[in-house]
């Protein structure tokens, strides 16, 4: 199947903070020398839309290794939407290791959807 991208003979990128485009591009033309925490997650998602396989695989180190009673529901919603199990498993592994299972569990409650709540719920309950 061809991209849309090709049929169109350009990309939209308009959903994309230049920040984020920003740090793609120089990414791309190695002269990115650390990737900023705040962008992170959104780095991670566009380097997985375009496969920037580098890049993303960069931005799940740093994700992995930032989790957060405060962030994991963000780094949950990501990894679902990314259908990246290597991030589930590490917000999973953050949960259980930090003894904090019903902590992490009410902050994923209050912010992801319903079928990933659940499914949350399944894994941490059962730790």
């Amino acid at each position: 199947m061809e991209m849309i991208e090709n049929q169109a003979g350009k990309v939209d990128m308009d959903s994309i903070s230049p920040i984020v485009l920003a740090s793609m591009v120089q990414y791309m033309y190695g002269r990115l020398e650390t990737i900023p925490p705040h962008i992170v997650v959104d780095l991670f998602r566009v380097a997985d839309v375009y496969d920037i396989d580098g890049l993303r695989d960069e931005c799940l180190t740093r994700m992995k290794r930032g989790i957060t009673v405060e962030n994991v529901s963000m780094m949950v919603k990501a990894a679902d939407e990314h259908s990246c199990k290597e991030l589930e498993d590490g917000c999973v592994n953050f949960a259980a290791s930090q003894g904090r299972i019903l902590e992490v569990w009410w902050s994923v409650c209050m912010h992801v959807n319903s079928p990933l709540f659940v499914k949350c719920s399944s894994i941490w309950l059962l730790q």
